[in-house]
């Protein structure tokens, strides 16, 4: 058995004086100190920020349409039960008994031995059954009718189609929307990377941070008091700030920009540092409460012992 007895009911410790937190506070600087903080701007050029400058000609789509058109086709799809025989003489069995009107599940369990999940297939394509014989068996079958035996390399199968689903092709109308966001999205990326050049033309001709963002019509985003955690004081956490940014506004000089840099599928970001605070002790009237418990603590555990 073990028993746990927390140092803080084993003793009555004084409550520490100002000096004494005062002593302690200074000799125990690094618990107490605050990180550095760096107050930033970024911009974000992001795809999405173009898509509504973006236009894609009728023409285009329609042709696209046609080049993708086995992509918005879903072919016929077949519903369908089999019995597999080991024998012609057991499947001739049981397709005079289908044939006389017997249930497919009970034939199956009689002849075959089979349970009614041994039976299912599920519902397929012509593509889907690899051997040619069957998909063609499968596919000419009227619903809920049975075809005649048939062999292959694994025995004698009788297939029966319970569902039929037919060949649907969506049409241009209906994917149209789709087709304008997905081209769209492609041409963005063009129209993106000439506007990340004029913007860093812009920067390296003395143009700040703010002024170019303004000129090219991009929204400059300010972060304040920010710790390379990616917090604020007391661990805030702070909404809207990536890693890659937090990581780059750490590797930039103060009133530095940092350079241009590519965000993958998404875009480009820049990063300008606009004040760094150093690390600092904090005052004791700020912390006393963490220095009194901190002080306790360590006095109940030296009593202890």
């Amino acid at each position: 058995d073990v028993v746990s007895i927390p140092n803080r009911n084993l003793v009555v410790i004084a409550r520490p004086t100002g000096g004494e937190l005062a002593k302690y506070h200074k000799d125990n600087a690094p618990r107490f100190t605050a990180p550095e903080y760096r107050n930033f701007s970024l911009v974000r050029l992001q795809i999405e920020d173009v898509l509504d400058e973006v236009s894609v000609a009728e023409d285009k789509l329609r042709d696209a349409y046609q080049d993708r058109l086995n992509e918005f086709t879903v072919p016929e799809l077949r519903t369908i039960k089999q019995i597999l025989l080991g024998t012609e003489a057991d499947a001739q069995k049981a397709h005079a008994a289908l044939s006389s009107g017997g249930p497919f599940n009970k034939v199956a369990a009689d002849i075959a031995k089979l349970d009614p999940d041994s039976t299912e297939l599920g519902e397929l394509s012509r593509r889907q059954l690899p051997v040619p014989a069957l998909a063609d068996a499968a596919f000419a079958l009227a619903l809920s009718s049975v075809s005649q035996p048939i062999q292959s390399d694994l025995g004698w199968h009788i297939l029966k189609v319970t569902k039929i689903s037919p060949l649907k092709v969506r049409n241009f109308e209906e994917v149209r929307d789709q087709l304008q966001k997905e081209m769209a999205a492609e041409l963005a990326v063009d129209v993106l990377f000439k506007l990340a050049n004029n913007f860093e033309d812009a920067l390296g001709g003395g143009d700040t941070l703010s002024e170019a963002a303004r000129k090219l019509n991009f929204k400059v985003i300010r972060f304040t008091g920010i710790n390379r955690a990616g917090t604020r004081e007391l661990g805030k956490p702070v909404a809207g700030l990536d890693p890659e940014a937090l990581r780059v506004a750490f590797e930039t000089e103060e009133n530095y920009d940092s350079p241009l840099i590519s965000a993958g599928e998404s875009g480009y970001f820049v990063v300008h540092l606009d004040k760094v605070t150093p690390p600092a002790l904090r005052p004791l009237d700020k912390v006393r409460s963490q220095v009194r418990d901190a002080l306790l603590t360590e006095k109940r555990a030296e009593m202890a012992g």
